[in-house]
């Protein structure tokens, strides 16, 4: 967080595509609280969303992002 910044870390090609809006929720939380420990965390996905991601499974990313920059 002090040195090194991530960027991304939610996978577009195998994980948002095929997952269940549970799913992405919990590992959207798993991977805010192990890449963002002391900051250093840009919070999104590894690359653009394209059009085979489920609605639900963007809004469901989107809704633990903003929970954590409001919550």
């Amino acid at each position: 967080g002090r040195e090194l910044t991530f960027w991304g870390g939610i996978s577009v090609q195998r994980f948002l595509p095929f997952a269940t809006p549970r799913e992405v929720g919990a590992k959207t939380r798993e991977v805010l609280e192990i890449l963002g420990q002391d900051g250093g965390y840009i919070a999104g996905p590894t690359h653009w969303i394209t059009m085979d991601v489920p609605p639900q499974n963007t809004l469901a990313m989107l809704e633990v992002f903003a929970g954590q920059a409001f919550g």
